[in-house]
């Protein structure tokens, strides 16, 4: 039977907040790895809503099978893994969602129609086993310097996921800290004073600065603390919320992964290991119904339609709909 206890209470993620695809997929890992435990069935949310996963994967949805979409989610260092509407491959730290009843994932993957790939709004959710258990990780205490490191690659940012749902003004280290602790997230960083970051892995073309001393901007919320610089992060990492056998290391082969059937609907064998996965319980900030032309990820927030000056200044970067059309029709 599919658990139904949550492993910990943990905050919904904000998106990045950029119009770019900022962030590089990883390839999948092609070396044997512990498999994944099935979950369960998952709301995914209506179309524009915020989805069970944070990543929603550039795989080729039309030969989707449940291995392509793990061993992707394996070589990019995330938890979870999810398929949804015949296809579609999502990674993810955290379920930000609730669990359904099994019959509500119906749909077969169209790589092997013996699988499950969810519903028109469900998603099947699997969960690596070899991640130490959230409710392990209870304070930013967890998390450790590792130096001030540049942003300033053209590959994409350092660390993927902005928390726009924390306060620029009154940014300190551990309000960041703990944003990224909550989202189960080991790498967390702060940039120019009231920025903060998450990410699974460290970007590609970042590095560790050659100068330390260009992390230099006191934190808003603290001026007696440090926030990286310009181009620069204040970085830190928790490796108790790293996979304690990423991919490259041997299987234990022992473990069996559970692939939910088209033709059974019911929950997997009480003989075949199952278990939870770490769900948001928390008030969540729901993520606005745009979709970037470029990327898959909606901004927070999007300014008003009547608000002229939020417009001009998130067209420049974004390219919020709404705002394009207000602009076109107020710009000489």
């Amino acid at each position: 039977m599919v658990a139904t206890k949550s492993l910990a209470a943990i905050a919904a993620l904000s998106l990045i907040n950029v119009a770019h695809a900022w962030y590089n997929e990883l390839p999948s890992c092609l070396e044997p790895f512990e498999p994944y435990v099935y979950t369960g069935c998952f709301d995914n949310g209506l179309p524009g809503q915020k989805e069970a996963l944070s990543l929603r994967t550039d795989l080729d949805q039309h030969n989707m099978t449940t291995e392509t979409c793990v061993a992707h989610c394996k070589g990019n260092n995330y938890r979870l893994a999810g398929l949804s509407y015949y296809g579609v491959c999502y990674c993810g730290q955290t379920v930000s969602t609730t669990l359904l009843p099994e019959d509500q994932c119906s749909f077969p993957c169209s790589g092997n129609s013996s699988q499950t790939c969810g519903g028109d709004t469900q998603i099947n959710i699997y969960m690596d086993p070899t991640f130490p258990p959230l409710e392990d990780q209870k304070d930013v205490s967890e998390y450790v310097p590792v130096g001030c490191w540049t942003d300033d690659s053209n590959q994409g940012r350092a660390l993927f996921y902005r928390q726009d749902n924390l306060d620029s003004a009154t940014l300190t280290t551990e309000k960041c800290l703990q944003s990224c602790l909550n989202g189960g997230f080991p790498f967390a960083g702060t940039e120019y004073g009231g920025e903060c970051y998450c990410g699974v892995v460290v970007g590609n073309g970042t590095d560790l600065a050659t100068d330390a001393s260009t992390c230099n901007v006191p934190c808003n919320g603290n001026p007696e603390q440090t926030c990286g610089g310009p181009s620069r992060l204040s970085l830190y990492v928790a490796k108790d919320l790293q996979s304690l056998k990423p991919c490259g290391t041997p299987p234990d082969t022992s473990s069996t992964i559970t692939t939910p059937p088209v033709t059974s609907p019911t929950p997997p064998p009480t003989s075949t290991k199952t278990t939870s996965a770490p769900v948001c319980t928390t008030t969540t900030v729901t993520p606005p119904t745009c979709e970037y032309s470029v990327g898959k990820w909606c901004s927070n927030p999007i300014p008003d339609w009547n608000d002229k000056k939020g417009c001009f200044l998130s067209f420049g970067s974004m390219q919020a709909p709404n705002c394009e059309l207000l602009l076109e029709s107020r710009l000489p």
